[in-house]
Order: structure tokens, then sequence, then C-alpha cells
């Protein structure tokens, strides 16, 4: 085995960019990562299971519980900066090889599939322009769009991580531009009075049963969740930034920002339609809202800032999910294929398995017609959470028994550590038994992967005994699933 910090830290052998990725590269990277195409559809998404107090009240949980995720990889960053691509080399230094790998695959796979669900947005959006040509963004002549971005992406990704960084914070500033004005626009047709007429929504006094209300706030959470899928993208890349200073300031601030247009573009449609209306919006509903309501100018504005958004999101996620296979491979949990470079440091096999995976995917997101965005979105919250569950756990470990630096208090990570992988936790099992099923096949899915990487070796009784759990529960995933 390499030296666990080490490997992730150490200059990649196709050489390292001399430029390195700053403060503000950053905080757009973090953005970009958060703001892709599920904020533009954000309205419909929430209205179609919530009413206007179950969806203030989901922002109130997630933004809270989020708040603590996110001080974790900002603790972290600062605690342990030798980490460089937090998300594997936390779970890795904290908990093992193999539970480096679980994580370091499932982040990869469940944002393979939020690749997939911007697949299906860019030609639900052209189809505007181009009538009937896209459809839901599922048929086969979206399936060929997607695809043809799929390939460019991936050569733009081989170029590096501060070339695509550089493009990025145009495509940032681009994308912000259409979710202020629609937050304006709707700010200025804000009624408090229209809001309490419908504040139960649809479901009328029932929806606010005790009951009947956890269940729309969880049923918003899981959207809202997938929304901040991202949030440790500077962590992610943290290899090419300047300083791990910079890497846990612009976690914050890009987190902040997103936070606040999130909550605007969801609770403002409220305000001045029902939530039977939002919900009946065709995608991208932001757009369909101000059609709506008169302003053609400003949908037209709006369906360009979702192609800008979905397009500078994909080469974001692109560079991304390359990097977390390469440095799991040069600590030998993945394949040795993946740690292969070009002359610009950009891992080229982890690039194109990558993108052949999610070739894939885009195929069959065509069979799932209909109920694709809402699988794509379903599937990488619930695969999600569980990485971020053991980059809690592992900073409460450190915060219990780990060498502690000065840069944060003791108390303050334990606290942070404690209540993150709390909130994690509760997310995983809010899920639901059939989507904690999928997960499970997902993961268990991977192990083969691990033990070709390890192969000729014995795994330790902690892994062999993690192995069969992760198994284990696949079967039971299966049960549960097959009719």
């Amino acid at each position: 085995m390499g030296g666990r910090g080490a490997a992730a830290g150490a200059a990649p052998a196709g050489g390292t960019p001399t430029r390195r990725i700053g403060f503000f590269g950053l905080v757009c990277l973090v953005v970009s990562a958060m703001l892709g195409g599920g904020v533009y559809n954000l309205p419909k998404s929430v209205a179609e299971t919530s009413g206007p107090a179950a969806v203030a009240l989901a922002w109130v949980v997630t933004g809270v519980g989020m708040v603590f995720v996110v001080n974790t990889f900002r603790v972290l960053s600062l605690q342990q900066p030798e980490l460089k691509n937090g998300i594997y080399t936390y779970a890795e230094r904290g908990f093992g090889p193999l539970a480096g790998y679980l994580v370091a695959y499932g982040y990869w796979v469940c944002n393979i599939f939020a690749m997939v669900a911007y697949g299906v947005l860019l030609p639900a959006t052209l189809d505007a322009v181009f009538l009937g040509v896209f459809g839901d963004g599922s048929n086969w002549a979206s399936v060929a769009l997607s695809s043809c971005v799929t390939w460019a992406m991936f050569l733009l990704a081989r170029r590096g991580a501060e070339s695509s960084a550089a493009i990025n914070v145009v495509g940032t500033v681009c994308k912000v531009v259409p979710i202020v004005l629609f937050a304006c626009l709707l700010a200025s047709r804000f009624s408090l009075a229209f809001v309490g007429e419908h504040l139960a929504g649809s479901a009328g006094l029932a929806g606010l049963e005790p009951a009947a209300f956890l269940g729309q706030v969880g049923d918003t959470m899981t959207v809202t969740l997938f929304l901040f899928i991202g949030v440790e993208g500077a962590v992610v890349v943290s290899g090419e930034a300047k300083s791990a200073k910079a890497v846990s300031a612009a976690t914050v601030a890009g987190y902040v920002v997103v936070l606040v247009l999130y909550v605007l573009v969801s609770l403002l449609p409220f305000g001045c339609l029902t939530q039977d209306q939002v919900a009946a919006a065709a995608s991208p509903s932001m757009a369909s809202i101000l059609d709506a309501l008169g302003m053609g100018w400003a949908s037209a504005v709006v369906k360009a800032g979702v192609v800008v958004s979905l397009l500078s999101a994909w080469l974001v996620w692109t560079v991304m999910l390359g990097q977390m296979p390469l440095f799991a491979a040069r600590d030998h949990v993945f394949p040795a294929a993946f740690a292969r470079e070009n002359r610009f440091g950009a891992p080229t096999f982890s690039l194109f398995v990558t993108c052949v995976l999610i070739q894939c995917m885009l195929v069959a997101a065509h069979f799932l017609s209909g109920a694709a965005w809402s699988a794509m979105v379903n599937i990488t919250a619930v695969m999600a959470m569980p990485c971020y569950l053991v980059c809690c756990l592992f900073l409460l470990k450190l915060a219990l028994r780990g060498p502690w630096g000065g840069a944060t208090g003791r108390r303050s990570g334990l606290v942070t550590g404690a209540l993150g992988s709390l909130f994690s936790a509760y997310i995983v099992l809010e899920a639901g038994v059939q989507l904690l099923a999928v997960a499970c096949i997902l993961y268990a899915a991977g192990l083969p992967v691990y033990l070709w990487a390890r192969r000729g070796e014995r795994l330790p009784r902690g892994e062999q005994v993690l192995a069969l759990c992760v198994l284990a529960a696949a079967v039971a995933g299966v049960v549960l699933i097959v009719p």
C-alpha cells in the first residue's frame, strides 16, 4: 500500500500544472457544481409533493443540517491539509482502504447519475426551441444530443482541472444572472396574503396533519439534498488549489450563495401561484412560471441560462469525477489503470471510463420515459449521503482521539462531526426502503473492482466483514425490490 495521505498529494506522473486554482475560481467551482440543472426545475420539483409550509420547513432542516456537513469539510481541509481530494482520502485514512474505496466508488457512481439527469434536462429545455424534437428529454434524439455533449466534455476535461476552472468562472457568472432575475421578478409579484391563503397547499388542512406534513417535508428534502451535491467541490480538487485556507473559505462561501438562491427560487413562486399551478409547470419550471406570469422575455433568458448552467456544471463534474478514481488508484484500491495521466495532469483513463458509464446510463434513461429525471435525482441523493456520513464520522473520530491543530477548537470539531453524522444518517434512513435497496445493490456491484485492484492480497478481517455486510444488504435489497 502507498502512503495514504502522501499518495493523494503526490505530483501527477504526467506533471502538475504550474498554475493553481485560487479562492474565486474555487467558489465558482463549488457554485457551478451545485447550480446545475436542478435549480431551474426546483419550483416544480418541490411543488409536486409539498405545499409552501412543508417546503419552508424542509429548507430550515436541510439548511441547518448541511451547515454541519459543510463545516465538516471546512474543518477537515484545515486539520488534514495533506489529504487531497478529501471525500476519498478522509474515508480511507479514517476507516481503511475498503471504506475509502466504497466512498470513492459511491461518490463516483452517484454523480454519474447526476450527469445523466443533466442529460435529460438539457434536451427537454431545448425542446422549447426545437418543438417536438426532444420531448421530455428521454427520446433517442435526446440521447444522441446528450451523448455528443458527454464526449465533448471529455475532450475539454482532458486539458486538466485548472483549464476547466478558467472556463467555469465565465459559466458560473452566466448561470447566476437568470436565477437572480427570476428571484427579483417574482419578488415584485410576491404577496404574503396569497401565501397565507394557500399555506397548506393543494391538500388543504389534511396536509397540515402531523404525519402527512412530515411526509411532505421528507419528500422535499430528497430534492433539496440532490441540489447540494457538489458542496464538496473545492475539497475534491484541493490537490489543484493554492492553499487549504482557500479551499475552506470557498466551501463556506459557495454554500451560502447557493442556499440563498435555492430558498428564493423554491419559495417565491408560492407568493403568486398555487401549489397545483407550480406543480403543473413544464420543465424547466422557472421559465414556465415566468411565461404564466406574462414575462416571456424573462423566460427566454432563463432558458438560455439553463443551457449555460448545464454545460458549465457538466464540465465541472466531468473533471471532478475523473479525480476520485485517480487518487484511489494511487493507493491501490482502484485498478492501476485509473492512475494514468496525460501531460496536463488529467486522468485520461478515469475520464474515459466515466464517460462510457454516463453513455450507458443515457441509453438506459430512454427506457424510463417520463420518470428519468426523478429517478436520477433520487438515486443520486441516496448514494451521496453515505459518503458525507463517513466524512462526518472521520471528523468525529479525529476530534475524539486524533492529532488536532490550532485552526479550530477540538470541541467545535466534535460538535460538528457529531451533528453532521446524525443529520447524514437521518437522511439515509429518510430515503425509504426502495431507494436504500437500490443503493445497497449499486454499492455491492462495485466490490469486484476493489477485489481486482487488490488481487493477490489477503483482505484483513475487518474488510472481509465489511464486504460481507455490503453483500448481505444487497441481497436483502434484491429481495425487497423484486416482486
